[in-house]
């Protein structure tokens, strides 16, 4: 199984679906804009909840 994040275009999280089954069908809804699929058990580690801020950084930004 999966755990699953959609996200808006801005890289707000909108929906997260945990422990999702192979061949389910899941709707993100509106505003979603993408989605992470992350080893089923990934959300309880990260703490990640609705409406948080994801930041994607190319490999070679080193400035955190």
């Amino acid at each position: 199984s999966l755990d699953i994040i959609f996200f808006s275009r801005e890289g707000r999280v909108v929906r997260m679906a945990a422990r999702v089954t192979p061949f389910r069908m899941i709707w993100g809804g509106w505003p979603a804009w993408g989605v992470m699929e992350l080893q089923s058990g990934w959300f309880p580690w990260a703490h990640l909840k609705e409406g948080d801020q994801l930041i994607f950084r190319s490999k070679e930004d080193r400035s955190c």
